[in-house]
């Protein structure tokens, strides 16, 4: 799927991006203030675990808004939130809204308002979900998940 670019108008000054496989778009190092459509590729939201494990939380797939929790986010970030990190996992191209622009088109665009309140509890639901199955189930049944 593709970004339903009928959330954005002119003034939402979208940019293309191309990001290689592999590269980071967040992390506390790589603090920005954009906000992405994935119009094409996958994305991971990740941690590593103390031993050096990647652990996913959470893909994002094409037609994907990403990377906007962190503008709604009033704490300055602390090592829980160091913890997490942005990653393409294939090739990308995004669309970059600055949070500036993307504030003022949630205030005055109720259905692209509406959408990301959607997306929140969607991505809230997923990493539950996750999180839940990674703890319970059986190492068979999570290496058929990942397959």
């Amino acid at each position: 799927t593709s970004i339903d670019k009928s959330y954005f108008d002119d003034s939402a000054k979208l940019e293309i991006s191309y990001c290689k496989k592999g590269e980071c778009l967040y992390d506390l190092e790589r603090l920005n203030d954009h906000v992405y459509c994935l119009e094409d590729g996958l994305c991971a939201l990740i941690s590593i675990t103390k031993s050096g494990e990647e652990k996913i939380y959470h893909y994002f797939a094409s037609g994907s808004i990403i990377n906007f929790t962190p503008a709604y986010l009033t704490l300055p970030p602390n090592t829980a939130s160091a913890a997490f990190y942005m990653y393409t996992k294939s090739d990308c191209k995004l669309y970059e809204i600055s949070y500036k622009n993307f504030y003022k088109l949630l205030s005055e665009n109720a259905h692209l308002n509406r959408y990301i309140m959607t997306l929140f509890a969607n991505h809230f639901s997923n990493v539950l979900y996750h999180f839940h199955f990674m703890q319970e189930a059986s190492t068979p049944s999570r290496l058929c998940k990942t397959l």
